[in-house]
């Protein structure tokens, strides 16, 4: 595998997958599209890429082990070991349950410098919740759908002695059949850091109290906490707990006020847009551990009670926002312009498919009707007078064709007509003089024998 940075993998071939563009990024990395061409057609994966260590994170080691670079290099080969053990884990979790759990299918490792590395996940190509819910102005009965898909997934993890230690929000995928998957099982986190400050920095909206506050140790419980968070994000109309009520504008001192009250446990007010028993449920996972569900298996059983109890028009009510896919639509069609204009104008300089991002999105033909129906109607008419001239030319064509050939074979069988009659006559003529050649030689030869008998005898004298 060719060695070079991260930033310039678009075009390479990767584990089988050509690069096509980036389509997210984060602390722990970066996500792109990979496509592979097979005799099914095409396939698309997500390629994650991960570089171990970043460039402050090599510092940081770097001075903690005096600037000792073999020591240093010690470390990072220690710390690759794990992560291999990680994404094995991870990989025997997706095989045993791929409905709720994101697929991992490769991996591989490549030494890019000398103290640097680049490791790729190939994986299920799918939707980011956050990316979902910004199209979809969801329901009460998908928002317990993402719910019971999320801890469907936290449950596998914990049958096989796994803690997620990281769902969160960004940590949830959609699949396209509208399955609800989680993924990333503490790679995130050990990836974006290797100290347990810089690890609570990158989830301190979903992290438990007895975590941050009294240095706990992950388990079971705390997952089951980070749950409760994106149950009550989803029925709060996408704030976190002890955030200003939309539509007020929050600021930054609410979000670490926020974060302060939750830290210390205190009551908090229910979800607004959550049914009664299902704040209920959301409330419980956010108590205290020995006040909070002690089992997965609990929560869910719960949360599939409420659905089943809860009315048709309770189950469809909207906690959303309005979908915003016309506004991504019109954003997708203004970068795919910039995108052929870039190919257009400029062959000189190497094109970002990340950075003009073009998608191909399906247009909703009830939406556009109204607006469209003239240049429709006027397209059909005009497609059906193509239709019906190219019809009339194909029959113009097929009734020439036919005279064509009747005519030919009119003289064709006329000519064998004629020439056969010119054979037979000429055959009969010969056939008649040869008969009468034969009764004249017949006669001929009669008479020359009739005159040598009349003929006297001569005496003998």
């Amino acid at each position: 595998m060719r060695k070079g940075k991260v930033d310039s993998i678009l075009g390479r071939t990767i584990l089988g997958y050509q690069v096509k563009e980036k389509i997210g990024t984060g602390g722990f990395g970066d996500v792109y599209r990979v496509e592979r061409t097979n005799i099914v057609g095409k396939v698309n994966r997500a390629l994650k890429v991960i570089t171990l260590p970043k460039d402050n994170q090599y510092l940081e080691i770097l001075n903690s082990m005096g600037g000792d670079y073999d020591k240093t290099e010690e470390y990072l080969k220690n710390e690759l070991d794990r992560v291999v053990d990680e994404i094995r884990v991870m990989s025997m979790i997706a095989e045993k349950d791929n409905t709720h759990i994101v697929s991992y299918f490769e991996n591989d490792i490549e030494k890019t410098d000398k103290n640097k590395y680049n490791i790729y996940i190939l994986m299920e190509l799918m939707t980011p919740l956050d990316r979902w819910l910004y199209e979809n102005n969801i329901t009460v009965e998908q928002a317990i759908d993402v719910s019971l898909g999320v801890a469907k997934g936290i449950r596998i993890c914990h049958e096989n002695n796994i803690v997620h230690r990281d769902v969160k929000l960004n940590n949830v995928f959609v699949s396209k059949d509208g399955k609800f998957k989680l993924g990333d099982f503490g790679i995130a986190r050990k990836f974006d850091a290797l100290t347990l400050s810089h690890t609570i920095k990158g989830t301190p909206r979903y992290i438990a109290p007895e975590i941050y506050v009294k240095n706990e140790k992950y388990s079971t419980l705390s997952d089951i906490y980070s749950l409760g968070i994106l149950m009550y994000y989803l029925f709060n109309k996408r704030r976190y707990p002890f955030y200003p009520n939309y539509p007020e504008v929050y600021k930054k001192d609410d979000e670490d006020r926020a974060f302060y009250e939750r830290m210390q446990y205190r009551k908090m007010p229910d979800p607004i847009c959550a049914p009664q028993k299902v704040a209920e449920i959301i409330l419980k996972t956010l108590e205290k551990p020995e006040k909070r569900y002690g089992d997965i298996n609990e929560l869910i059983s719960d949360l599939e009670k409420v659905k089943k109890s809860l009315s048709e028009g309770e189950l469809r009510e909207n906690i959303g926002f309005d979908s915003n896919a016309a506004e991504i639509k019109t954003e997708s069609q203004n970068k795919e312009k910039q995108f052929i204009e870039a190919l257009g104008n400029d062959n000189s300089k190497s094109i970002s498919f990340f950075e003009h991002s073009v998608e191909k999105k399906a247009v909703s033909k009830k939406k556009h009707f109204a607006k469209h129906r003239i240049e429709e109607k006027t397209a059909f008419e005009r497609k059906s007078s193509f239709e019906h001239n190219d019809e009339e030319k194909t029959a113009s064509e097929r009734k020439n064709f036919f005279e064509q050939n009747v005519e030919k074979e009119n003289i064709s069988e006329r000519k064998n007509f004629w020439g056969n009659n010119t054979e037979n006559k000429t055959k009969r003529r010969t056939k008649i003089a040869l008969i009468i050649g034969a009764c004249l030689m017949t006669v001929a030869v009669s008479i020359f024998v009739a005159g040598k008998n009349k003929e006297p005898s001569k005496g003998v004298g």
